[in-house]
């Protein structure tokens, strides 16, 4: 029998997003699936998940919905632990009202965990898919998409220390690690799952599903826009809180605390390089692009001197038959005077 999962979703006065994540959620091909929907303190939805039940009535076979309602709303992270205080099942999955999974992904990343995992991995996660989209007049209109550029083979702490390395909804992990690191950091209204990963990575090892099953879902404007784009002074400061946090505490998080305060300059000279190779690769490119030209140009020459042979030729074999012609007919002239002058 399946192990139960436990997909958590936090919403807030985004009714328009819940159509999209229920049919997401409903069509995934793995069960059993435990669906528990925290809203934070936002306007009622009860009537529209009741709607949605009724017309996905035949595929929710196999899912239990649940709803919890705060009456305090506080951060995205609280959500979350509310979620966790009602999960029961073996895996946990974070999913966000406004994005979105492949049908295959929850299947996938538990086969994974059943038969693929090494002995130190408790969690694994996929690639993501950046689905760039906008919001007028109630209508979700999709722009254009991409690959999340973070794709890594394997997961490290040094990696996870630089940054984080993937989307929250990205990962599916056991339950019971809970117990060993901790829930989520309520304190922090952004990037708190970057910490958990942190915590997380310290204990356990992390498994890659290297195909593109989860999809997050971008806006640029509107209320409706993403944190790392609306609040995005407030991402750079909570990063600088969590490095310092995890420098304060080396005795509790060895060799952790030094890779995450190294990481920035890290990443700036990983910067440099990027800017250098791509100096070296357009420089690169435009000798290609002149050796190509010249490659083109000698190409040319030489069709061009093969034809001027052949007119050469032509015109030689020209002249020496007109030549010939010629030197017959002062012959025959020739012949005729001589034999003008003997009669005479």
């Amino acid at each position: 029998m399946n192990k139960l999962v436990s997909v958590i979703t936090r919403t807030k006065n985004r009714a328009i997003f819940l159509p999209r994540v229920f049919e997401t959620l409903v069509k995934q091909s793995y069960r059993p699936l435990e669906w528990i929907i925290v809203n934070d303190n936002g306007e009622a939805i009860d009537n529209l998940l009741e709607e949605l039940k009724l017309q996905y009535d035949e595929q929710l076979d196999g899912i239990e919905i649940f709803l919890i309602n705060k009456k305090v709303s506080t951060t995205m992270e609280a959500a979350t632990n509310a979620g966790l205080e009602h999960a029961h099942g073996f895996y946990i999955k974070i999913l966000d009202d406004d994005d979105t999974l492949e049908s295959t992904c929850i299947e996938k990343q538990v086969h994974y965990m059943e038969k693929e995992k090494l002995p130190g991995e408790r969690g694994v996660i996929c690639y993501t898919q950046n689905i760039f989209e906008k919001i007028e007049n109630d209508q979700i209109d999709l722009i254009d998409s991409s690959p999340l550029a973070l794709t890594l083979e394997n997961i490290t702490i040094a990696d996870v220390a630089i940054g984080n390395q993937f989307t929250i909804h990205s990962f599916l992990y056991e339950t019971d690690i809970l117990k060993e690191i901790g829930t989520y950091n309520e304190t922090f209204t952004v990037l708190g799952d970057w910490e958990f990963n942190l915590r997380f990575i310290i204990k356990f090892d992390i498994g890659v599903i290297p195909e593109f099953l989860a999809n997050y879902h971008i806006r640029t404007e509107g209320i409706y826009s993403n944190t790392i784009v609306s609040q995005k002074s407030t991402h750079y400061r909570y990063e600088a809180v969590i490095r310092n946090h995890f420098m304060r505490n080396e005795k509790q998080y060895p060799h952790i605390g030094a890779m995450t305060s190294n990481a920035p300059s890290i990443t700036r000279l990983q910067q440099k390089l990027n800017t250098i190779l791509q100096t070296i690769n357009s420089k690169d490119a435009l000798i290609k692009d002149k050796e190509q030209q010249i490659q083109t140009r000698d190409i040319l020459i030489k069709a061009q001197e093969e034809q001027i042979k052949r007119l050469s030729d032509e015109l030689t074999l020209i002249y020496t038959s007109k030549s010939w012609r010629y030197t017959g007919i002062i012959r025959q002239l020739r012949q005729k005077l001589f034999n003008k002058k003997t009669n005479t």
